[in-house]
């Protein structure tokens, strides 16, 4: 059958969420996944569905890097476990607007995958984050609107500024002990997120909330000049059985030069650090993993991003 080339449809979008307005590198890409139960009778399937559709909106965002639009990519530095990503009754919105003047809004949405961060002077700062959508408050799976809408409205966003999209360099600082204290970076350095949730159902609504359960960040960084026997001595490798590796850990401390600091608390050099031996310098590739900090007995945040004033 024929095809006018009127109905096919490509094009850009921005994204709205959290009060912030996203443009993307590359694609946006939103996927709806059916939830079913397959039934087998007689040799035939019966397919029933078992939840509403999870929906997921994946983009890389292109954003400044200031305090406003971290928050919104990176809600989950103090969670609480058990208690709902969502903080309340309020929904979230997210907003999917194509240049065409198609729009399309998601209920209620958490960041269920925070960006990597890539902290050099030669890479964009930001990696893909994923929004997943669930049911909106206090509705059905059958009430309109409820997981998502499409519409149209004329697109009216102002141009990117390519000024808002800050590469730079960034230093960091493991303790207060020399070298660590002023650690030289090979090539910049990675932080990214280990984030575990709980979904939480009813047997009418299907998966109606969603829950902390885990969460740990850690960095990837090369260091240069560091010796195989300073690697050593902050492994601690001769200690006895059962001994807690809190005991070398330390606040990892990341500071870029326009000055926004970016502190993962209570970390460790984790024990497979690599020893190289060949052109690459004898220490190679560290991963700091951090643990939860408790401050006069309140939990305190995992980790935290403070963009410059």
């Amino acid at each position: 059958m024929p095809v006018s080339r009127a109905t096919i449809i490509r094009g850009p979008c921005v994204i709205t969420g959290g009060g912030q307005t996203f443009f993307t590198a590359g694609d946006a890409r939103y996927v709806r996944s059916p939830k079913k139960l397959n039934v087998t009778v007689s040799g035939e399937v019966i397919e029933r569905r078992t939840d509403y559709w999870d929906v997921a909106l994946t983009f890389t965002p292109m954003c400044p890097f200031t305090q406003a639009y971290l928050d919104v990519l990176f809600p989950h530095n103090n969670p609480v476990r058990y208690a709902s990503v969502f903080g309340g009754a309020t929904d979230k919105p997210w907003i999917c607007h194509g240049l065409d003047g198609r729009k399309l809004t998601i209920a209620n949405g958490y960041v269920s995958k925070m960006p990597q961060l890539m902290l050099s002077a030669g890479k964009l700062p930001f990696g893909e984050i994923t929004i997943r959508g669930i049911i909106a408050n206090n509705a059905a799976p059958d009430d309109a609107g409820s997981i998502d809408a499409e519409g149209t409205e004329t697109y009216s966003y102002p141009a990117p500024n390519p000024a808002d999209f800050v590469t730079q360099n960034w230093t960091a600082a493991f303790g207060d002990a020399d070298p660590w204290d002023a650690l030289v970076l090979v090539d910049g350095l990675i932080v990214d997120f280990d984030f575990a949730t709980i979904d939480d159902r009813s047997d009418d609504q299907g998966v109606m909330d969603v829950l902390y359960d885990n969460l740990t960040a850690f960095a990837k960084l090369t260091p240069k000049g560091i010796t195989a026997a300073q690697l050593r001595a902050q492994q601690d490798i001769e200690v006895p059985r059962g001994s807690s590796f809190a005991g070398g850990a330390a606040d990892l401390v990341l500071t870029g030069a326009d000055g926004s600091v970016i502190t993962l608390y209570q970390a460790n050099v984790e024990d497979d650090a690599s020893l190289e031996f060949g052109q690459k310098e004898r220490v190679g590739e560290l991963t700091f993993r951090n643990s939860r900090r408790i401050d006069t007995g309140v939990l305190g945040s995992i980790f935290d991003i403070v963009a410059a004033s």
